[in-house]
């Protein structure tokens, strides 16, 4: 992953993009996701203008915390992290709607 601020930018911007897409897929309103869209490229191109620096490694470092492999490191060395349990249900949980959204569709398709 690059890390530059204009390369973060542009993949965080690429990721607000993805939001409103979701949320058009979700709910079938336009204006929801619009406003989702809008909002947040906007907020995202005034702190791009604002402070620049702040962008620099941000993509890199927000996936390494959101690494699997980082979180379960510390089970394999008989570390119990309270921090990473929840990370992991978290994940299932987020998992099991999405499958349970996706049949849900199928169902009523």
């Amino acid at each position: 992953v690059p890390d530059t601020a204009k390369a973060s930018a542009l993949i965080i911007a690429a990721f607000i993009f993805a939001l409103a897409l979701v949320v058009y897929l979700f709910t079938k309103n336009v204006w929801a996701a619009s406003v989702i869209g809008v909002l947040g490229e906007s907020a995202l191109l005034t702190l791009y203008i604002m402070n620049s620096e702040m962008f620099e490694s941000s993509v890199a470092s927000a996936l390494n915390s959101l690494s699997l492999f980082a979180r379960f490191y510390p089970f394999l060395y008989g570390i119990f992290d309270l921090g990473s349990v929840v990370y992991f249900i978290s994940v299932t949980c987020i998992f099991v709607f999405f499958s349970v959204q996706s049949l849900e569709k199928r169902r009523w398709s």
